[in-house]
């Protein structure tokens, strides 16, 4: 029992540690107890491994009508042409692998034209766009673009068949040479705080705090999508001398080694191919790119509809309020029922209170649910828990098998009649690793999953990453066959591959306030929509305040932490998702001052922003649904030719124009701070509060104050605003187009009616914006498309950005033009 006996093994090593570690008792604890379930699982669950071997073919391929069939002397391989710019390589026993994948979507193979030619010992696959070398000898491949430049080489192949819960399978491994100064992003969401993972090791197991994607985009063009749903470890090596360095995707078991290689050359072009192998983004309702107001928790109807009541008397703009945990009262964990003796009684008269003050209500539930509840009880009278056979991960409480259809079916049926038919407008589904029980680490998570043994769909280790995608998926058709005239929004702590395509955000889990954990979440959130999932979000101000902020504040809002909250909020109104949550104290905007107080200002001057950024927010978001596009962008997305912005993990694009640089250390009673901020080669850049405008290719000292983060329009770009508003669906007239000059913009205004699918009907209209900038010519073109209720005569006003003039928050009060716009196009020369 190899594997057996090495699990054992570390477990013991933690065993030792974690009664001889110096440190906290629950420091020894959780070692203990990560050990004792490692030792129930070497025991247990982990079978021997049963290598076998096999005889080799002689080395040659065969043309197949979708790609290359190679015999290796190191075993069968296959390169199917998936696109001009899209190759899939399997290995297994006979180089193919037949599965359904639950990552990619069926492929298509429409029109594509390639030839094969051979040449000195090598197989030379040709598309449109790549040529692909094939060593007949080794079946190590090189991607090369159609000038010969190398993109990416391959290293050394691994398969090693093992055998899983008396299934067979394969742990395999894939090598890749990287060269002198690529930069690799995605993966993920992870707290490290690194940017670019080179050099770096990347565990991609899911937990509370880390969600991962096995797909890597490169700045020399390309990306990679490892299809394999087990424990995975990305590892890339030190530089060598040279710079370059081989690093390697491995995995514990599937079908067979199974990769897709992505060209773009640009970013966005490499993850609009990755959405168009595992389904695009939809659209969400436009109330959720409004703000979200949450806390641990509200505790009845009347609190929650109190707080959205002072939000509208105040006039600070809110679309939501999230209703977490214990709404069930005494009737079960996650019973999918509101109880009245909880204070949660008559849930459709008091949904539709909320709904009458122009808000929406997102509701917080669990793949694990009671025992005693009607759902909990069917689910285990017809088999359908997935429950650890060693543990019982919690007493009363099972977990159900997202992997089968009947649990699905079971599970959406007691969700729909006890919440979803009441009115809920979105979905919180928390701890979908999914979390037996609660726990801290990768290790523990992996452990305990494991521990169930198996699923619908077989040994669950060969399925370890994707329950939270299954579980979305679940939900996801579910509401679209219910009702296709509300949209999904779907709020969940885990994500896989392909997860995008059923309305999934994912958060950062229960992290911590403190100044260093918010600045990690900038690269953990950019490394996430990198990996092309392209809603993410953070829970503002931290989830959990420290000890520190709770004795010196006796459970009240401390200077400091007011501070850091402001700062977090700040940042939270630039992610795709506005989103505030937390324990120990509330988090509404008036319990950090009243108005006249710099925090209470600060926190409305942000949500304020967002609001008026609303019609920019809602076109970017049509962008990410139609042309695959990310909202929240690495540097190195759009300036992928500048290498000084590859390692910048604390500033990023919103949008195409926005250039977001968040205050992420304290300004220690100043009243103002300084920061470096890299502003990258471009035709220049505006200083968003004073409309000054810099060079690029530099790096600058940005002044802010509390009410102020450093925020840049780059030259070139065009921003339409709408006037204030208190909710995202209400009236956005006049239009305030901002042009900012130094070259040629362009920008597309999106509308449709809000909140259904008939905009994938073509039921939406478009308004294209281009300005000449050797001309001096604001061109608006003909509106294309119509929808129901669409308005049409806009008020447009036409600012353009210098010192003075389109800059802060307020709008322009003095704008360049003001027109009338009806649709027929209208050339506006300045």
């Amino acid at each position: 029992m190899e594997e057996g006996v090495k699990t054992i093994k570390k477990a013991a090593e933690y065993f030792g540690r974690g009664i001889y570690k110096r440190g906290s008792g629950s420091e020894r604890v959780t070692i203990a107890r990560v050990a004792l379930l490692a030792v129930l699982l070497g025991l247990a669950l982990v079978k021997p491994d049963i290598l076998m071997s096999r005889p080799l073919d002689p080395a040659g391929y065969e043309k197949l009508g979708d790609g290359l069939l190679v015999k290796t002397r190191s075993g069968g391989l296959k390169i199917e042409i998936v696109a001009d710019d899209v190759i899939r390589v399997t290995s297994a026993a006979d180089g193919i692998i037949e599965r359904e994948s639950l990552v990619v979507l069926p492929l298509k193979h429409a029109g594509v034209h390639w030839d094969v030619e051979e040449r000195d010992g090598s197989a030379l696959i040709k598309t449109r766009l790549l040529t692909v070398k094939v060593d007949l000898d080794s079946g190590a491949l090189v991607f090369e673009d159609r000038d010969g430049s190398v993109l990416l080489a391959e290293g050394k192949r691994t398969i090693k068949p093992v055998r899983i819960m008396g299934e067979m399978s394969y742990k395999v491994s894939q090598a890749f040479h990287f060269q002198k100064g690529e930069a690799l992003y995605g993966l993920g969401q992870f707290q490290g705080g690194r940017m670019n993972w080179r050099g770096e090791k990347v565990p991609l197991v899911q937990a509370n705090k880390t969600s991962v994607n096995p797909f890597l985009v490169s700045t020399k063009g390309y990306g990679v999508l490892w299809d394999n749903y087990s424990k995975t470890v990305f590892e890339d090596s030190k530089a060598g001398p040279d710079g370059a360095s081989e690093g390697s995707f491995r995995s514990e078991a599937g079908e067979g080694l199974d990769y897709y290689f992505i060209y773009g050359p640009e970013m966005d072009r490499v993850i609009s191919a990755y959405r168009g192998l595992t389904g695009h983004a939809p659209m969400y309702p436009k109330w959720a790119y409004g703000y979200f107001q949450s806390k641990n928790r509200y505790q009845s109807w009347d609190e929650i509809i109190e707080v959205i009541r002072e939000y509208r008397d105040r006039g600070v703009p809110l679309d939501a309020v999230v209703l977490d945990y214990k709404y069930w009262g005494d009737l079960g964990w996650s019973a999918f029922l509101f109880d009245e003796e909880a204070g949660f009684g008559n849930p459709e008269e008091r949904i539709r209170e909320i709904h009458d003050m122009n808000a929406r209500l997102m509701i917080s539930i669990w793949p694990k649910v009671g025992k005693e509840t009607p759902v909990g009880r069917e689910l285990v009278e017809k088999g359908l828990d997935l429950d650890p056979a060693l543990i019982r991960a919690t007493p009363n409480a099972v977990m159900h098998d997202a992997y089968d259809e009947a649990a699905r079916e079971v599970y959406w049926r007691h969700a729909r009649a006890g919440i979803f038919d009441r009115g809920v407008d979105a979905l919180w589904m928390d701890g979908t690793e999914p979390e037996f029980i609660t726990t801290g680490t990768r290790l523990e998570t992996e452990l305990t999953i494991k521990l169930a043994r198996s699923c619908a769909l077989g040994p669950i280790s060969k399925y370890l990453n994707t329950y939270s995608l299954m579980d979305t998926m679940n939900v996801y058709r579910s509401w679209r066959d219910t009702k296709e005239e509300k949209r999904v929004f779907i709020l969940t702590r885990s994500a896989f591959a392909g997860q995008q395509r059923y309305a999934a955000s994912t958060w950062s889990g229960d992290i911590t306030a403190t100044w260093e954990v918010f600045k990690k979440q900038i690269p953990a959130g950019l490394n996430f929509c990198m990996a092309g999932i392209p809603y993410w979000t953070t829970d503002i101000g931290g989830y959990w305040l420290s000890p520190r902020d709770l004795l010196h504040g006796q459970g009240k809002i401390t200077p400091a932490y007011r501070e850091l909250y402001v700062r977090w909020f700040q940042y939270g109104a630039f992610c795709p998702i506005f989103r505030s949550h937390g324990q120990h104290v509330p988090r509404e905007v008036w319990r950090f001052g009243e108005p006249g107080d710099p925090s209470y200002d600060a926190l409305v001057d942000s949500d304020n922003l967002r609001y008026r950024l609303m019609p920019y927010i809602y076109s970017v978001a049509w962008m990410v649904t139609n042309e695959g596009y990310t909202m929240m962008r690495a540097l190195a997305m759009d300036f992928r030719r500048d290498p000084k912005a590859y390692d910048i993990g604390d500033q990023f694009m919103f949008g195409p124009a926005i250039l977001v640089s968040p205050v992420t250390e304290p300004m220690k009673n100043k009243g103002s701070s300084r920061r470096a901020v890299y502003l990258p080669e471009s035709a220049g850049w505006y200083d968003f509060w004073t409309g000054k405008r810099s060079d690029g290719g530099q790096r600058v000292e940005a002044r802010s104050t509390l009410s102020t983060i450093p925020l840049f329009v780059r030259a070139g770009s065009i921003i339409p605003m709408g006037p204030y508003i208190q909710y995202a669906e209400e009236e956005t007239d006049p239009i305030e187009v901002r042009v900012y000059p130094g070259a040629d913009a362009s920008f597309t205004l999106y509308e449709d009616e809000n909140d259904n699918y008939n905009y994938e009907k073509g039921a939406y209209s478009t308004i294209e914006f281009s300005w000449n900038n050797s001309e001096n010519v604001l061109t608006i073109w003909p509106r294309r498309g119509d929808f129901p209720g669409m308005k049409e005569e806009r008020r447009v006003n036409v600012v353009m950005v210098r010192p003075g003039s389109g800059a802060g928050v307020e709008p322009e009060k003095f704008p360049d033009l003001s027109v009338t716009y009806k649709g027929s196009p209208l050339r506006l020369e300045f």
